[in-house]
């Protein structure tokens, strides 16, 4: 294959166990471009594995350029359909693998950070106290705050805070727009600095 073309969609937590499939991609097919979709192309910045990222929304062309008489693999399924994913019988990264016909061997995520974006967040956070970080609030910007399907409720998210304040620096990641807790320090900038976090 010239090229790989890999659709992720979902948010940014998806895109971090991609990187575990493309790693497994790229061991299978060493000599194909891996191409990436995905609505959060910073998750790939300095990813070696990777020939481009296109973020959607900004693919004009894309057909031309990539697809129309080529030869590209094109995986842009949706593995939170199946069953081994819904019944929780093998882990994420294994699931896609399988759906694509990869061999998967137990790939963790790999991101690449330059020494500036490590001296930044070490800068943020002093890692001498024993930290626990929280996300209870997920998902795309929407009008509600909370989302019983996905989130974690916010009196539960509260009690487990209340219950590790005094043993921990409680850091809760957050967009600006999301239920803030209380007792916690909020960290809102951008997904890779979180990553780092």
């Amino acid at each position: 294959m010239e090229y790989i073309i890999f659709q992720i969609n979902g948010g940014i937590g998806k895109n971090v166990i991609a990187t575990a499939v493309i790693k497994a991609i790229n061991i299978q097919y060493p000599n194909s471009k891996i191409i990436i979709l995905s609505a959060h192309p910073d998750i790939w910045i300095n990813n070696p594995r990777i020939y481009k990222v296109f973020q959607f929304g900004q693919i004009q062309y894309f057909y031309d350029d990539f697809i129309k008489d080529k030869k590209s693999l094109i995986l842009a399924q949706e593995p939170y359909l199946t069953t081994d994913c819904i019944y929780r019988n093998k882990h994420l990264s294994e699931v896609w693998c399988d759906m694509y016909g990869i061999k998967w061997q137990g790939e963790t995520p790999e991101l690449y950070f330059t020494s500036l974006e490590k001296d930044f967040v070490s800068s943020l956070i002093n890692k001498i106290s024993p930290i626990l970080i929280i996300h209870p609030f997920g998902g795309a910007q929407v009008s509600h705050k909370y989302s019983w399907m996905r989130d974690i409720h916010p009196k539960l998210a509260q009690r487990i805070v209340d219950e590790f304040k005094k043993d921990y620096r409680i850091i809760q990641i957050k967009r600006e727009d999301q239920i803030g807790l209380n007792g916690v320090e909020y960290l809102t900038h951008n997904p890779r600095v979180l990553a780092l976090s």
